[in-house]
């Protein structure tokens, strides 16, 4: 196809790899880039540098001369992300004839070398590649600050006129860090973007180290919200998070009729939008958990509840976005203790993304009152956390995504 890049991620380990043992699957993910035209000639300079926009993107270029240098500017929105840049074949040429010589060149916002490569790619095209979850070839070109950074392409050398002068695409991907947040409780509460304990009554306790030597505990005392906040996911279609959860003597006010409080939340915002919810449930002295996804046209699926015993127990959900206004393809997963209890893949979610979660104690009832823990919160964009579908953390599965 002429009017579309790939890039094929595959990830394959050796048996010795994996400690000798056997690999009983591997997993191919294709991508489709967009389509940015041709590159804005007189971009021979960082000033005048043709501006490359999304995170997966593909642009035709021209190496028209021995000395010519192309310039591509790209903003990196967030702290943290990653970049690829490749160079693959444009219309008369193919790398892996080796009529290509190229070089590429990362340079930063002050024009300080990140990372330079030859002949990384096919052939001896090139390729600079800081993504993936596990491993990255360039280092240096991931978990980068945020700003603007150069990408220059030009010939290898100046010596072959057959291999310097080509026709070439520059395909890009940026890639977001994976891990959103990640927190033990067992300091303090920098790490979260809004914290709302009402007066001391959200705390760090060491008698609630559920998974380390402290935890987050609400006291709840009052119908006032008690939450930590992160709003690190921007406009996110997939959203993973896991934490450890005591319900301990919480009691959402049953004397009055009231039975359930929320315990996470994940939001859209502008207009502020509940997506998906984690309800704790108390009906006499059984406690249970029901997670709450709303669809595009405002309904809600449920789960239903799922019983939980008294002491720590381990929550994990998966929200991940359709892929199209039309199609019912959403998909939402929550583990409980480490097992699957609830899997839905026919969801119309397209028009809402993530763009903050809370934790804590909220939607509170009159007659409210004891004590909730948390601990070991962690939420990622896309790779697993704990267990998935009962394999332990560690597994060759989904978690190796690029």
């Amino acid at each position: 196809m002429r009017d579309r890049a790939w890039i094929w991620s595959v990830m394959v380990l050796t048996e010795e790899e994996n400690g000798d043992a056997e690999i009983p699957s591997y997993r191919l993910q294709v991508k489709f880039q967009q389509n940015l035209g041709t590159e804005i000639e007189g971009n021979d300079t960082p000033g005048t540098a043709t501006p490359l926009v999304g995170s997966d993107v593909f642009i035709y270029g021209n190496h028209a001369t021995l000395t010519d240098s192309d310039y591509y500017a790209i903003t990196l929105p967030a702290p943290g992300g990653s970049l690829r840049a490749e160079i693959i074949e444009g219309v008369s040429k193919t790398c892996e004839s080796n009529d290509m010589d190229s070089e590429i060149t990362l340079y930063d916002a002050n024009l300080q070398l990140v990372a330079d490569d030859d002949d990384d790619g096919r052939g001896f095209c090139s390729r600079i590649d800081g993504t993936g979850a596990q491993v990255q070839q360039d280092t240096q070109a991931s978990n980068l600050p945020a700003g603007t950074y150069f990408i220059l392409v030009k010939s290898h050398n100046t010596l072959n006129l057959t291999r310097n002068i080509f026709d070439y695409r520059l395909v890009v991907r940026y890639e977001r860090p994976d891990i959103y947040l990640k927190d033990d409780f067992d300091n303090d509460l920098g790490k979260w973007s809004a914290v709302s304990a009402d007066g001391g009554d959200l705390w760090l306790n060491p008698e609630a180290g559920l998974g380390g030597v402290k935890g987050l505990e609400a006291v709840v005392d009052d119908t006032n919200p008690l939450f930590v906040e992160d709003d690190r996911p921007m406009d996110d279609g997939r959203y993973r998070v896991d934490f450890l959860l005591d319900p301990f003597d919480f009691d959402p006010g049953m004397a009055q009729g009231h039975q359930r409080a929320r315990i996470f939340i994940a939001f859209e915002e502008a207009p502020t939008r509940r997506l998906v919810a984690v309800v704790l449930k108390r009906q006499g002295a059984q406690y249970s958990l029901m997670s709450r996804v709303r669809r595009d046209d405002g309904t809600l699926a449920d789960t239903g509840f799922f019983n939980i015993g008294p002491g720590t127990h381990r929550v994990e959900c998966e929200w991940k976005r359709a892929t199209s206004p039309s199609s019912a393809d959403g998909e939402f997963r929550m583990w409980i203790d480490e097992d699957l209890v609830s899997e839905s893949t026919n969801l119309q979610i397209y028009t809402s993304s993530v763009d903050f979660a809370r934790l804590g104690a909220m939607s509170l009832k009159a007659g409210t009152s004891g004590r909730l823990r948390f601990d070991d919160f962690e939420s990622r964009r896309y790779t697993y956390i704990g267990y998935w579908y009962g394999e332990p953390s560690g597994a060759v599965r989904e978690g190796t995504e690029r």
